[in-house]
């Protein structure tokens, strides 16, 4: 049976996308988010492409477009179903928004962890050449303020 189609139809089915977001986006929050430091996955990447922030996670949620437009134009996605696509951009700016937001704080929580971690750049070796190491240049001089 076809249920009636109204504005409270609208409404909650607007509802039920959006909390259906945010659970998936709280199951996947260990990968955004390891050691509980919001966004620390972004550093590595960041470093390793040379951008910024803010960068990643738009080429991040550019993918979940791109097959978005793919299903606004054909009608038909060959991998993941469309509101799967959807959600997933969803996430992505609200992660974008949160970063937007909360940039500074970001920055100086990455920092502090980055520096309570181990140096294990060994003797021979470059100095500074360790990942921690690597990732604390990139943060103290190739982070954007």
């Amino acid at each position: 049976m076809t249920p009636t189609l109204n504005l409270a139809t609208q409404l909650r089915s607007v509802e039920h996308f959006f909390q259906e977001a945010a659970e998936i986006l709280n199951g996947k929050s260990r990968d955004y988010a390891p050691e509980g430091i919001p966004l620390l996955n972004v550093v590595d990447s960041c470093r390793k492409w040379n951008m910024q922030p803010l960068q990643v996670l738009g080429i991040a949620y550019q993918k979940q477009e791109t097959a978005i437009s793919r299903f606004v134009r054909d009608g038909v996605l060959d991998s993941d179903p469309i509101r799967s696509r959807l959600i997933d951009a969803v996430n992505y700016f609200a992660l974008m928004a949160f970063y937007a937001q909360y940039r500074q704080a970001i920055h100086e929580q990455w920092e502090r962890w980055v520096r309570a971690q181990p140096c294990t750049c060994t003797f021979g070796e470059l100095p500074h050449s360790c990942v921690r190491c690597l990732r604390l240049k990139w943060i103290t001089t190739c982070l954007h303020v």
